[in-house]
């Protein structure tokens, strides 16, 4: 199963309760053992012993959410989807590891337009019983004891399962990104996958795929897995009838969903010194929120170079004509958000040092003038694809070519057809 929502959520400390954090595949996080943020890779053996598991809620606690929303940005999906982007700088390059995880792959482009729909049920807490140091470590030493066990022991976690498809329509003209924003208007957010649900989302995809090419990134923690939504995935990225069955699909997808299939979404933890009195306080606070503000800038930077490098590739299939000053003014942005990268990545390193060195560097912001596509061709695709789909007939699409205009999809008393045109040149 593959799992995500690589998370952090933002560090508190108080007397007994260290921290609390989210879920990530890389994570030694488990149950009764140690943990230090400092060191997130680092698997401790197990030195609290406890009297089992109990559930913390009652079963009126648990609940199931369904939401259907726009995603405006990298930190608007973090949002949504109650995420941080600390845990990814954490399990990630910060902490020694070369690895981007899923999520953070995802790019968003002024031609593009993002909505996601993302279903979270929620089980509840469990917590250990009477837990309580191993007297056999009572003895030992402080440094070895915080060797030994880490600086937090996990002593509750929440269970649960989540699902999201995020869905990204791309190359839309300024006239179609409109229509997408009116057709999801406020969004949904309701405890089922209700009739009214359903519509809006069939609406909405059914009007994705009307103007723009479509990819839809799906990911499930918990539950059966990505194995029980075979039907929606199984017909291709761009299959709409599957994609369209999504609620159904759905709906009898979390008939399934209990507490044996439920798992870990979320580690509270403890202080090792609430176990055992007179430990020094060998760490400091972990800067998590600012670690989260260092990556997202880190990936900001490492996004522009690249789509830098993309464009000035020989093998460029961007439809874009690069011209010399287009060249040289590339290469001058890429330099400086490679200084920029640079200087994120040694920052980001330094807030895994124990002494907490964890400062926002300085770093500069240039204007990029990124090259347009090829209007023409743009337009031109856009009228194929409309006469393909049978909006319009053979003498309206010459009529257009001959006149350059490019067709305005939207909807015309609750269907999808042609409710205008426009001037390329004004629509792109």
């Amino acid at each position: 199963m593959k799992n995500i929502f690589y998370l952090l959520i933002t560090v508190f400390i108080c007397s007994a309760q260290a921290s609390d954090y989210t879920y990530h595949p890389s994570s030694p996080m488990y149950l009764s053992g140690g943990f230090n943020p400092y060191k997130p890779t680092e698997a401790y053996l197990e030195c609290i012993d406890h009297d089992g598991i109990k559930s913390l809620d009652t079963p009126s606690n648990q609940n199931l959410t369904i939401t259907i929303d726009t995603v405006k940005s990298r930190h608007d999906l973090y949002s949504k989807t109650d995420m941080s982007a600390s845990v990814s700088g954490s399990y990630g390059p910060f902490s020694g590891s070369a690895s981007i995880n899923k999520l953070d792959e995802i790019t968003f482009n002024e031609n593009d337009f993002n909505w996601i729909i993302v279903l979270k049920s929620d089980m509840g807490k469990y917590g250990l019983k009477n837990p309580r140091l191993n007297n056999s470590l009572s003895n030992l030493p402080s440094m070895q004891l915080f060797s030994r066990c880490g600086s937090e022991i996990v002593t509750q976690e929440r269970r649960g399962v989540m699902l999201y498809a995020f869905i990204s329509v791309h190359n839309l003209s300024q006239s179609e990104r409109h229509e997408m924003e009116s057709t999801i208007g406020g969004g949904f957010n309701n405890t089922a996958f209700s009739a009214a649900a359903s519509a809006k989302y069939r609406s909405i995809l059914q009007f994705s795929y009307a103007v723009g090419t479509v990819s839809i990134r799906i990911q499930a923690q918990g539950g059966e897995g990505l194995s029980k939504l075979a039907d929606i995935i199984g017909g291709g990225e761009n299959n709409f009838a599957n994609y369209g069955r999504l609620p159904d699909i759905v709906n009898d997808y979390v008939k399934s969903f209990n507490p044996s299939n439920a798992v870990p979404l979320q580690y509270f933890t403890t202080s090792l010194n609430a176990f055992k009195t007179g430990l020094p306080a060998r760490f400091g606070d972990f800067q998590s929120a600012l670690v989260g503000q260092l990556y997202e800038k880190y990936l900001d930077s490492l996004k522009t170079i690249q789509k830098v490098d993309s464009l000035l590739s020989p093998n460029n299939t961007n439809d874009i004509n690069i011209t010399d000053n287009d060249r040289k003014s590339l290469e001058t942005v890429r330099e400086v958000y490679q200084g920029n990268l640079e200087k994120l990545y040694a920052a980001g390193r330094l807030c895994f040092d124990d002494k907490s060195n964890c400062l926002l560097p300085k770093i500069n912001d240039v204007r990029v003038n990124w090259p347009k596509g090829d209007i023409n061709k743009i337009c031109s695709n856009k009228r194929d694809d409309a006469l393909v789909k049978g909006y319009y007939p053979l003498n309206y699409y010459e009529m257009a070519r001959k006149r350059d205009l490019v067709p305005i999809i939207g909807h015309i008393n609750n269907t999808i057809g042609i409710i205008g045109y426009g001037e390329c040149m004004r629509e792109f």
